[in-house]
């Protein structure tokens, strides 16, 4: 996987855009296909000891722009949740903190929704496929992976280590594959 890829997340329930270089007016649909399998392939990090689900995730690629990931997170410990941070082995992360009490995660619930209006999923044609490059080689894997939740109690789960060593796995692997392409030229 390149370390070119710009990642674009649609956090949780709700879309939280980053964009790099390319600014969405408010009345501009955003507008993403999803990522065929045998180009990008989205995965979720095994945590059976995180209270965070991942649910519904997707890999998609904005229509002139960048890749990102857009999942749903759900609490399922047993704990009210107070804040949360989101890593991918792509190297990019988010978080999240409540503001006051009444906004805290408390198990069963997704944190509140926010309509996006200006985003929308749209089918890929082959002439999109074209357009976008999705031919060829696989592009990349990204992983996602809860790495640190604090519960309304103050007490916490921590998984940075993991989280590091994911990150330390796929930039040894990325160097490797660069020295394999620079030996073939």
């Amino acid at each position: 996987m390149t370390r070119s890829i710009s990642v674009l997340c649609l956090l949780c329930a709700w879309t939280v855009g980053i964009s790099y270089g390319q600014q969405s007016t408010p009345a501009e649909k955003r507008r993403y296909v999803m990522l065929p399998a045998e180009q990008a392939l989205l995965a979720v990090a095994y945590q059976p000891d995180s209270p965070l689900e991942f649910e519904n995730p997707k890999l998609l690629q904005q229509i002139g722009g960048h890749w990102g990931q857009s999942f749903n997170v759900r609490n399922r410990g047993t704990k009210p949740i107070r804040a949360f941070d989101i890593g991918t082995s792509a190297g990019s992360g988010w978080g999240w903190k409540a503001n006051d009490p009444s906004a805290f995660i408390v198990p069963g619930q997704r944190p509140g929704r926010e309509e996006a209006d200006d985003d929308e999923i749209i089918p890929l044609t082959e002439q999109l496929r074209d357009q976008l490059k999705l031919r060829g080689p696989m592009k990349g894997v990204v992983i996602l992976m809860v790495v640190r939740v604090e519960y309304a109690d103050g007490s916490v789960y921590d998984a940075g280590q993991a989280f590091e060593a994911m990150q330390e796995f796929f930039l040894r692997v990325d160097a490797g594959l660069y020295m394999l392409e620079s030996r073939r030229k």
